[in-house]
């Protein structure tokens, strides 16, 4: 057993876990393909830097360099990143990595079916909706089945999209 799911660090921390089984229904047999396609790019992109990706990662600002030669590449291959990019850093990017079947960006542009095919398979987006999915489940519960106050931290979970869409399906809108 490890320290993480020792019943008695729970209970020293006032925790309980909480399990849940989620299916991500977006993945389909292109995963591995645009997974290995990421990879490249990311390789590719590294290499333009004289600093290592750490110090990449580290001093990122929000602004994508379109002098990058993995960057132009991906805009060439798919031809809605460009206009997806012009939504990072804010909430928008998001949307269609939680909903890859949208045909429009947050900001009205269309999405082509290959761009889908990235946001439905990649590792990133697959992080989220799962993580998004955990937080719908316990929204649920903690309003149905468990009446006591709560405390909550949220860290690095990214949009308060799914907690839009639990609060959405309880008010009879989803």
């Amino acid at each position: 057993m490890t320290e993480l799911h020792n019943p008695q660090i729970f209970n020293k921390l006032n925790v309980r876990e909480h399990t849940i089984v989620s299916t991500d229904l977006f993945v389909n047999e292109q995963s591995e393909f645009i997974n290995s396609e990421v990879e490249r790019l990311s390789d590719i992109g590294a290499k333009h830097y004289t600093q290592s990706v750490v110090d990449i990662h580290r001093k990122r600002t929000s602004d994508i360099s379109m002098d990058n030669p993995a960057t132009r590449e991906l805009i060439e291959m798919l031809p809605s990143v460009s206009d997806w990019l012009s939504t990072v850093p804010t909430a928008a990017a998001l949307h269609p990595l939680y909903e890859p079947n949208s045909q429009h960006l947050p900001n009205g542009k269309p999405v082509d079916p290959s761009t889908r095919e990235w946001f439905k398979n990649i590792a990133d987006a697959r992080g989220m909706r799962s993580r998004a999915e955990v937080m719908k489940d316990l929204l649920q519960y903690e309003a149905t089945e468990d009446f006591t106050p709560q405390k909550w931290l949220s860290l690095a979970c990214g949009a308060a999209q799914p907690a839009f869409s639990v609060v959405a399906r309880f008010r009879g809108d989803a």
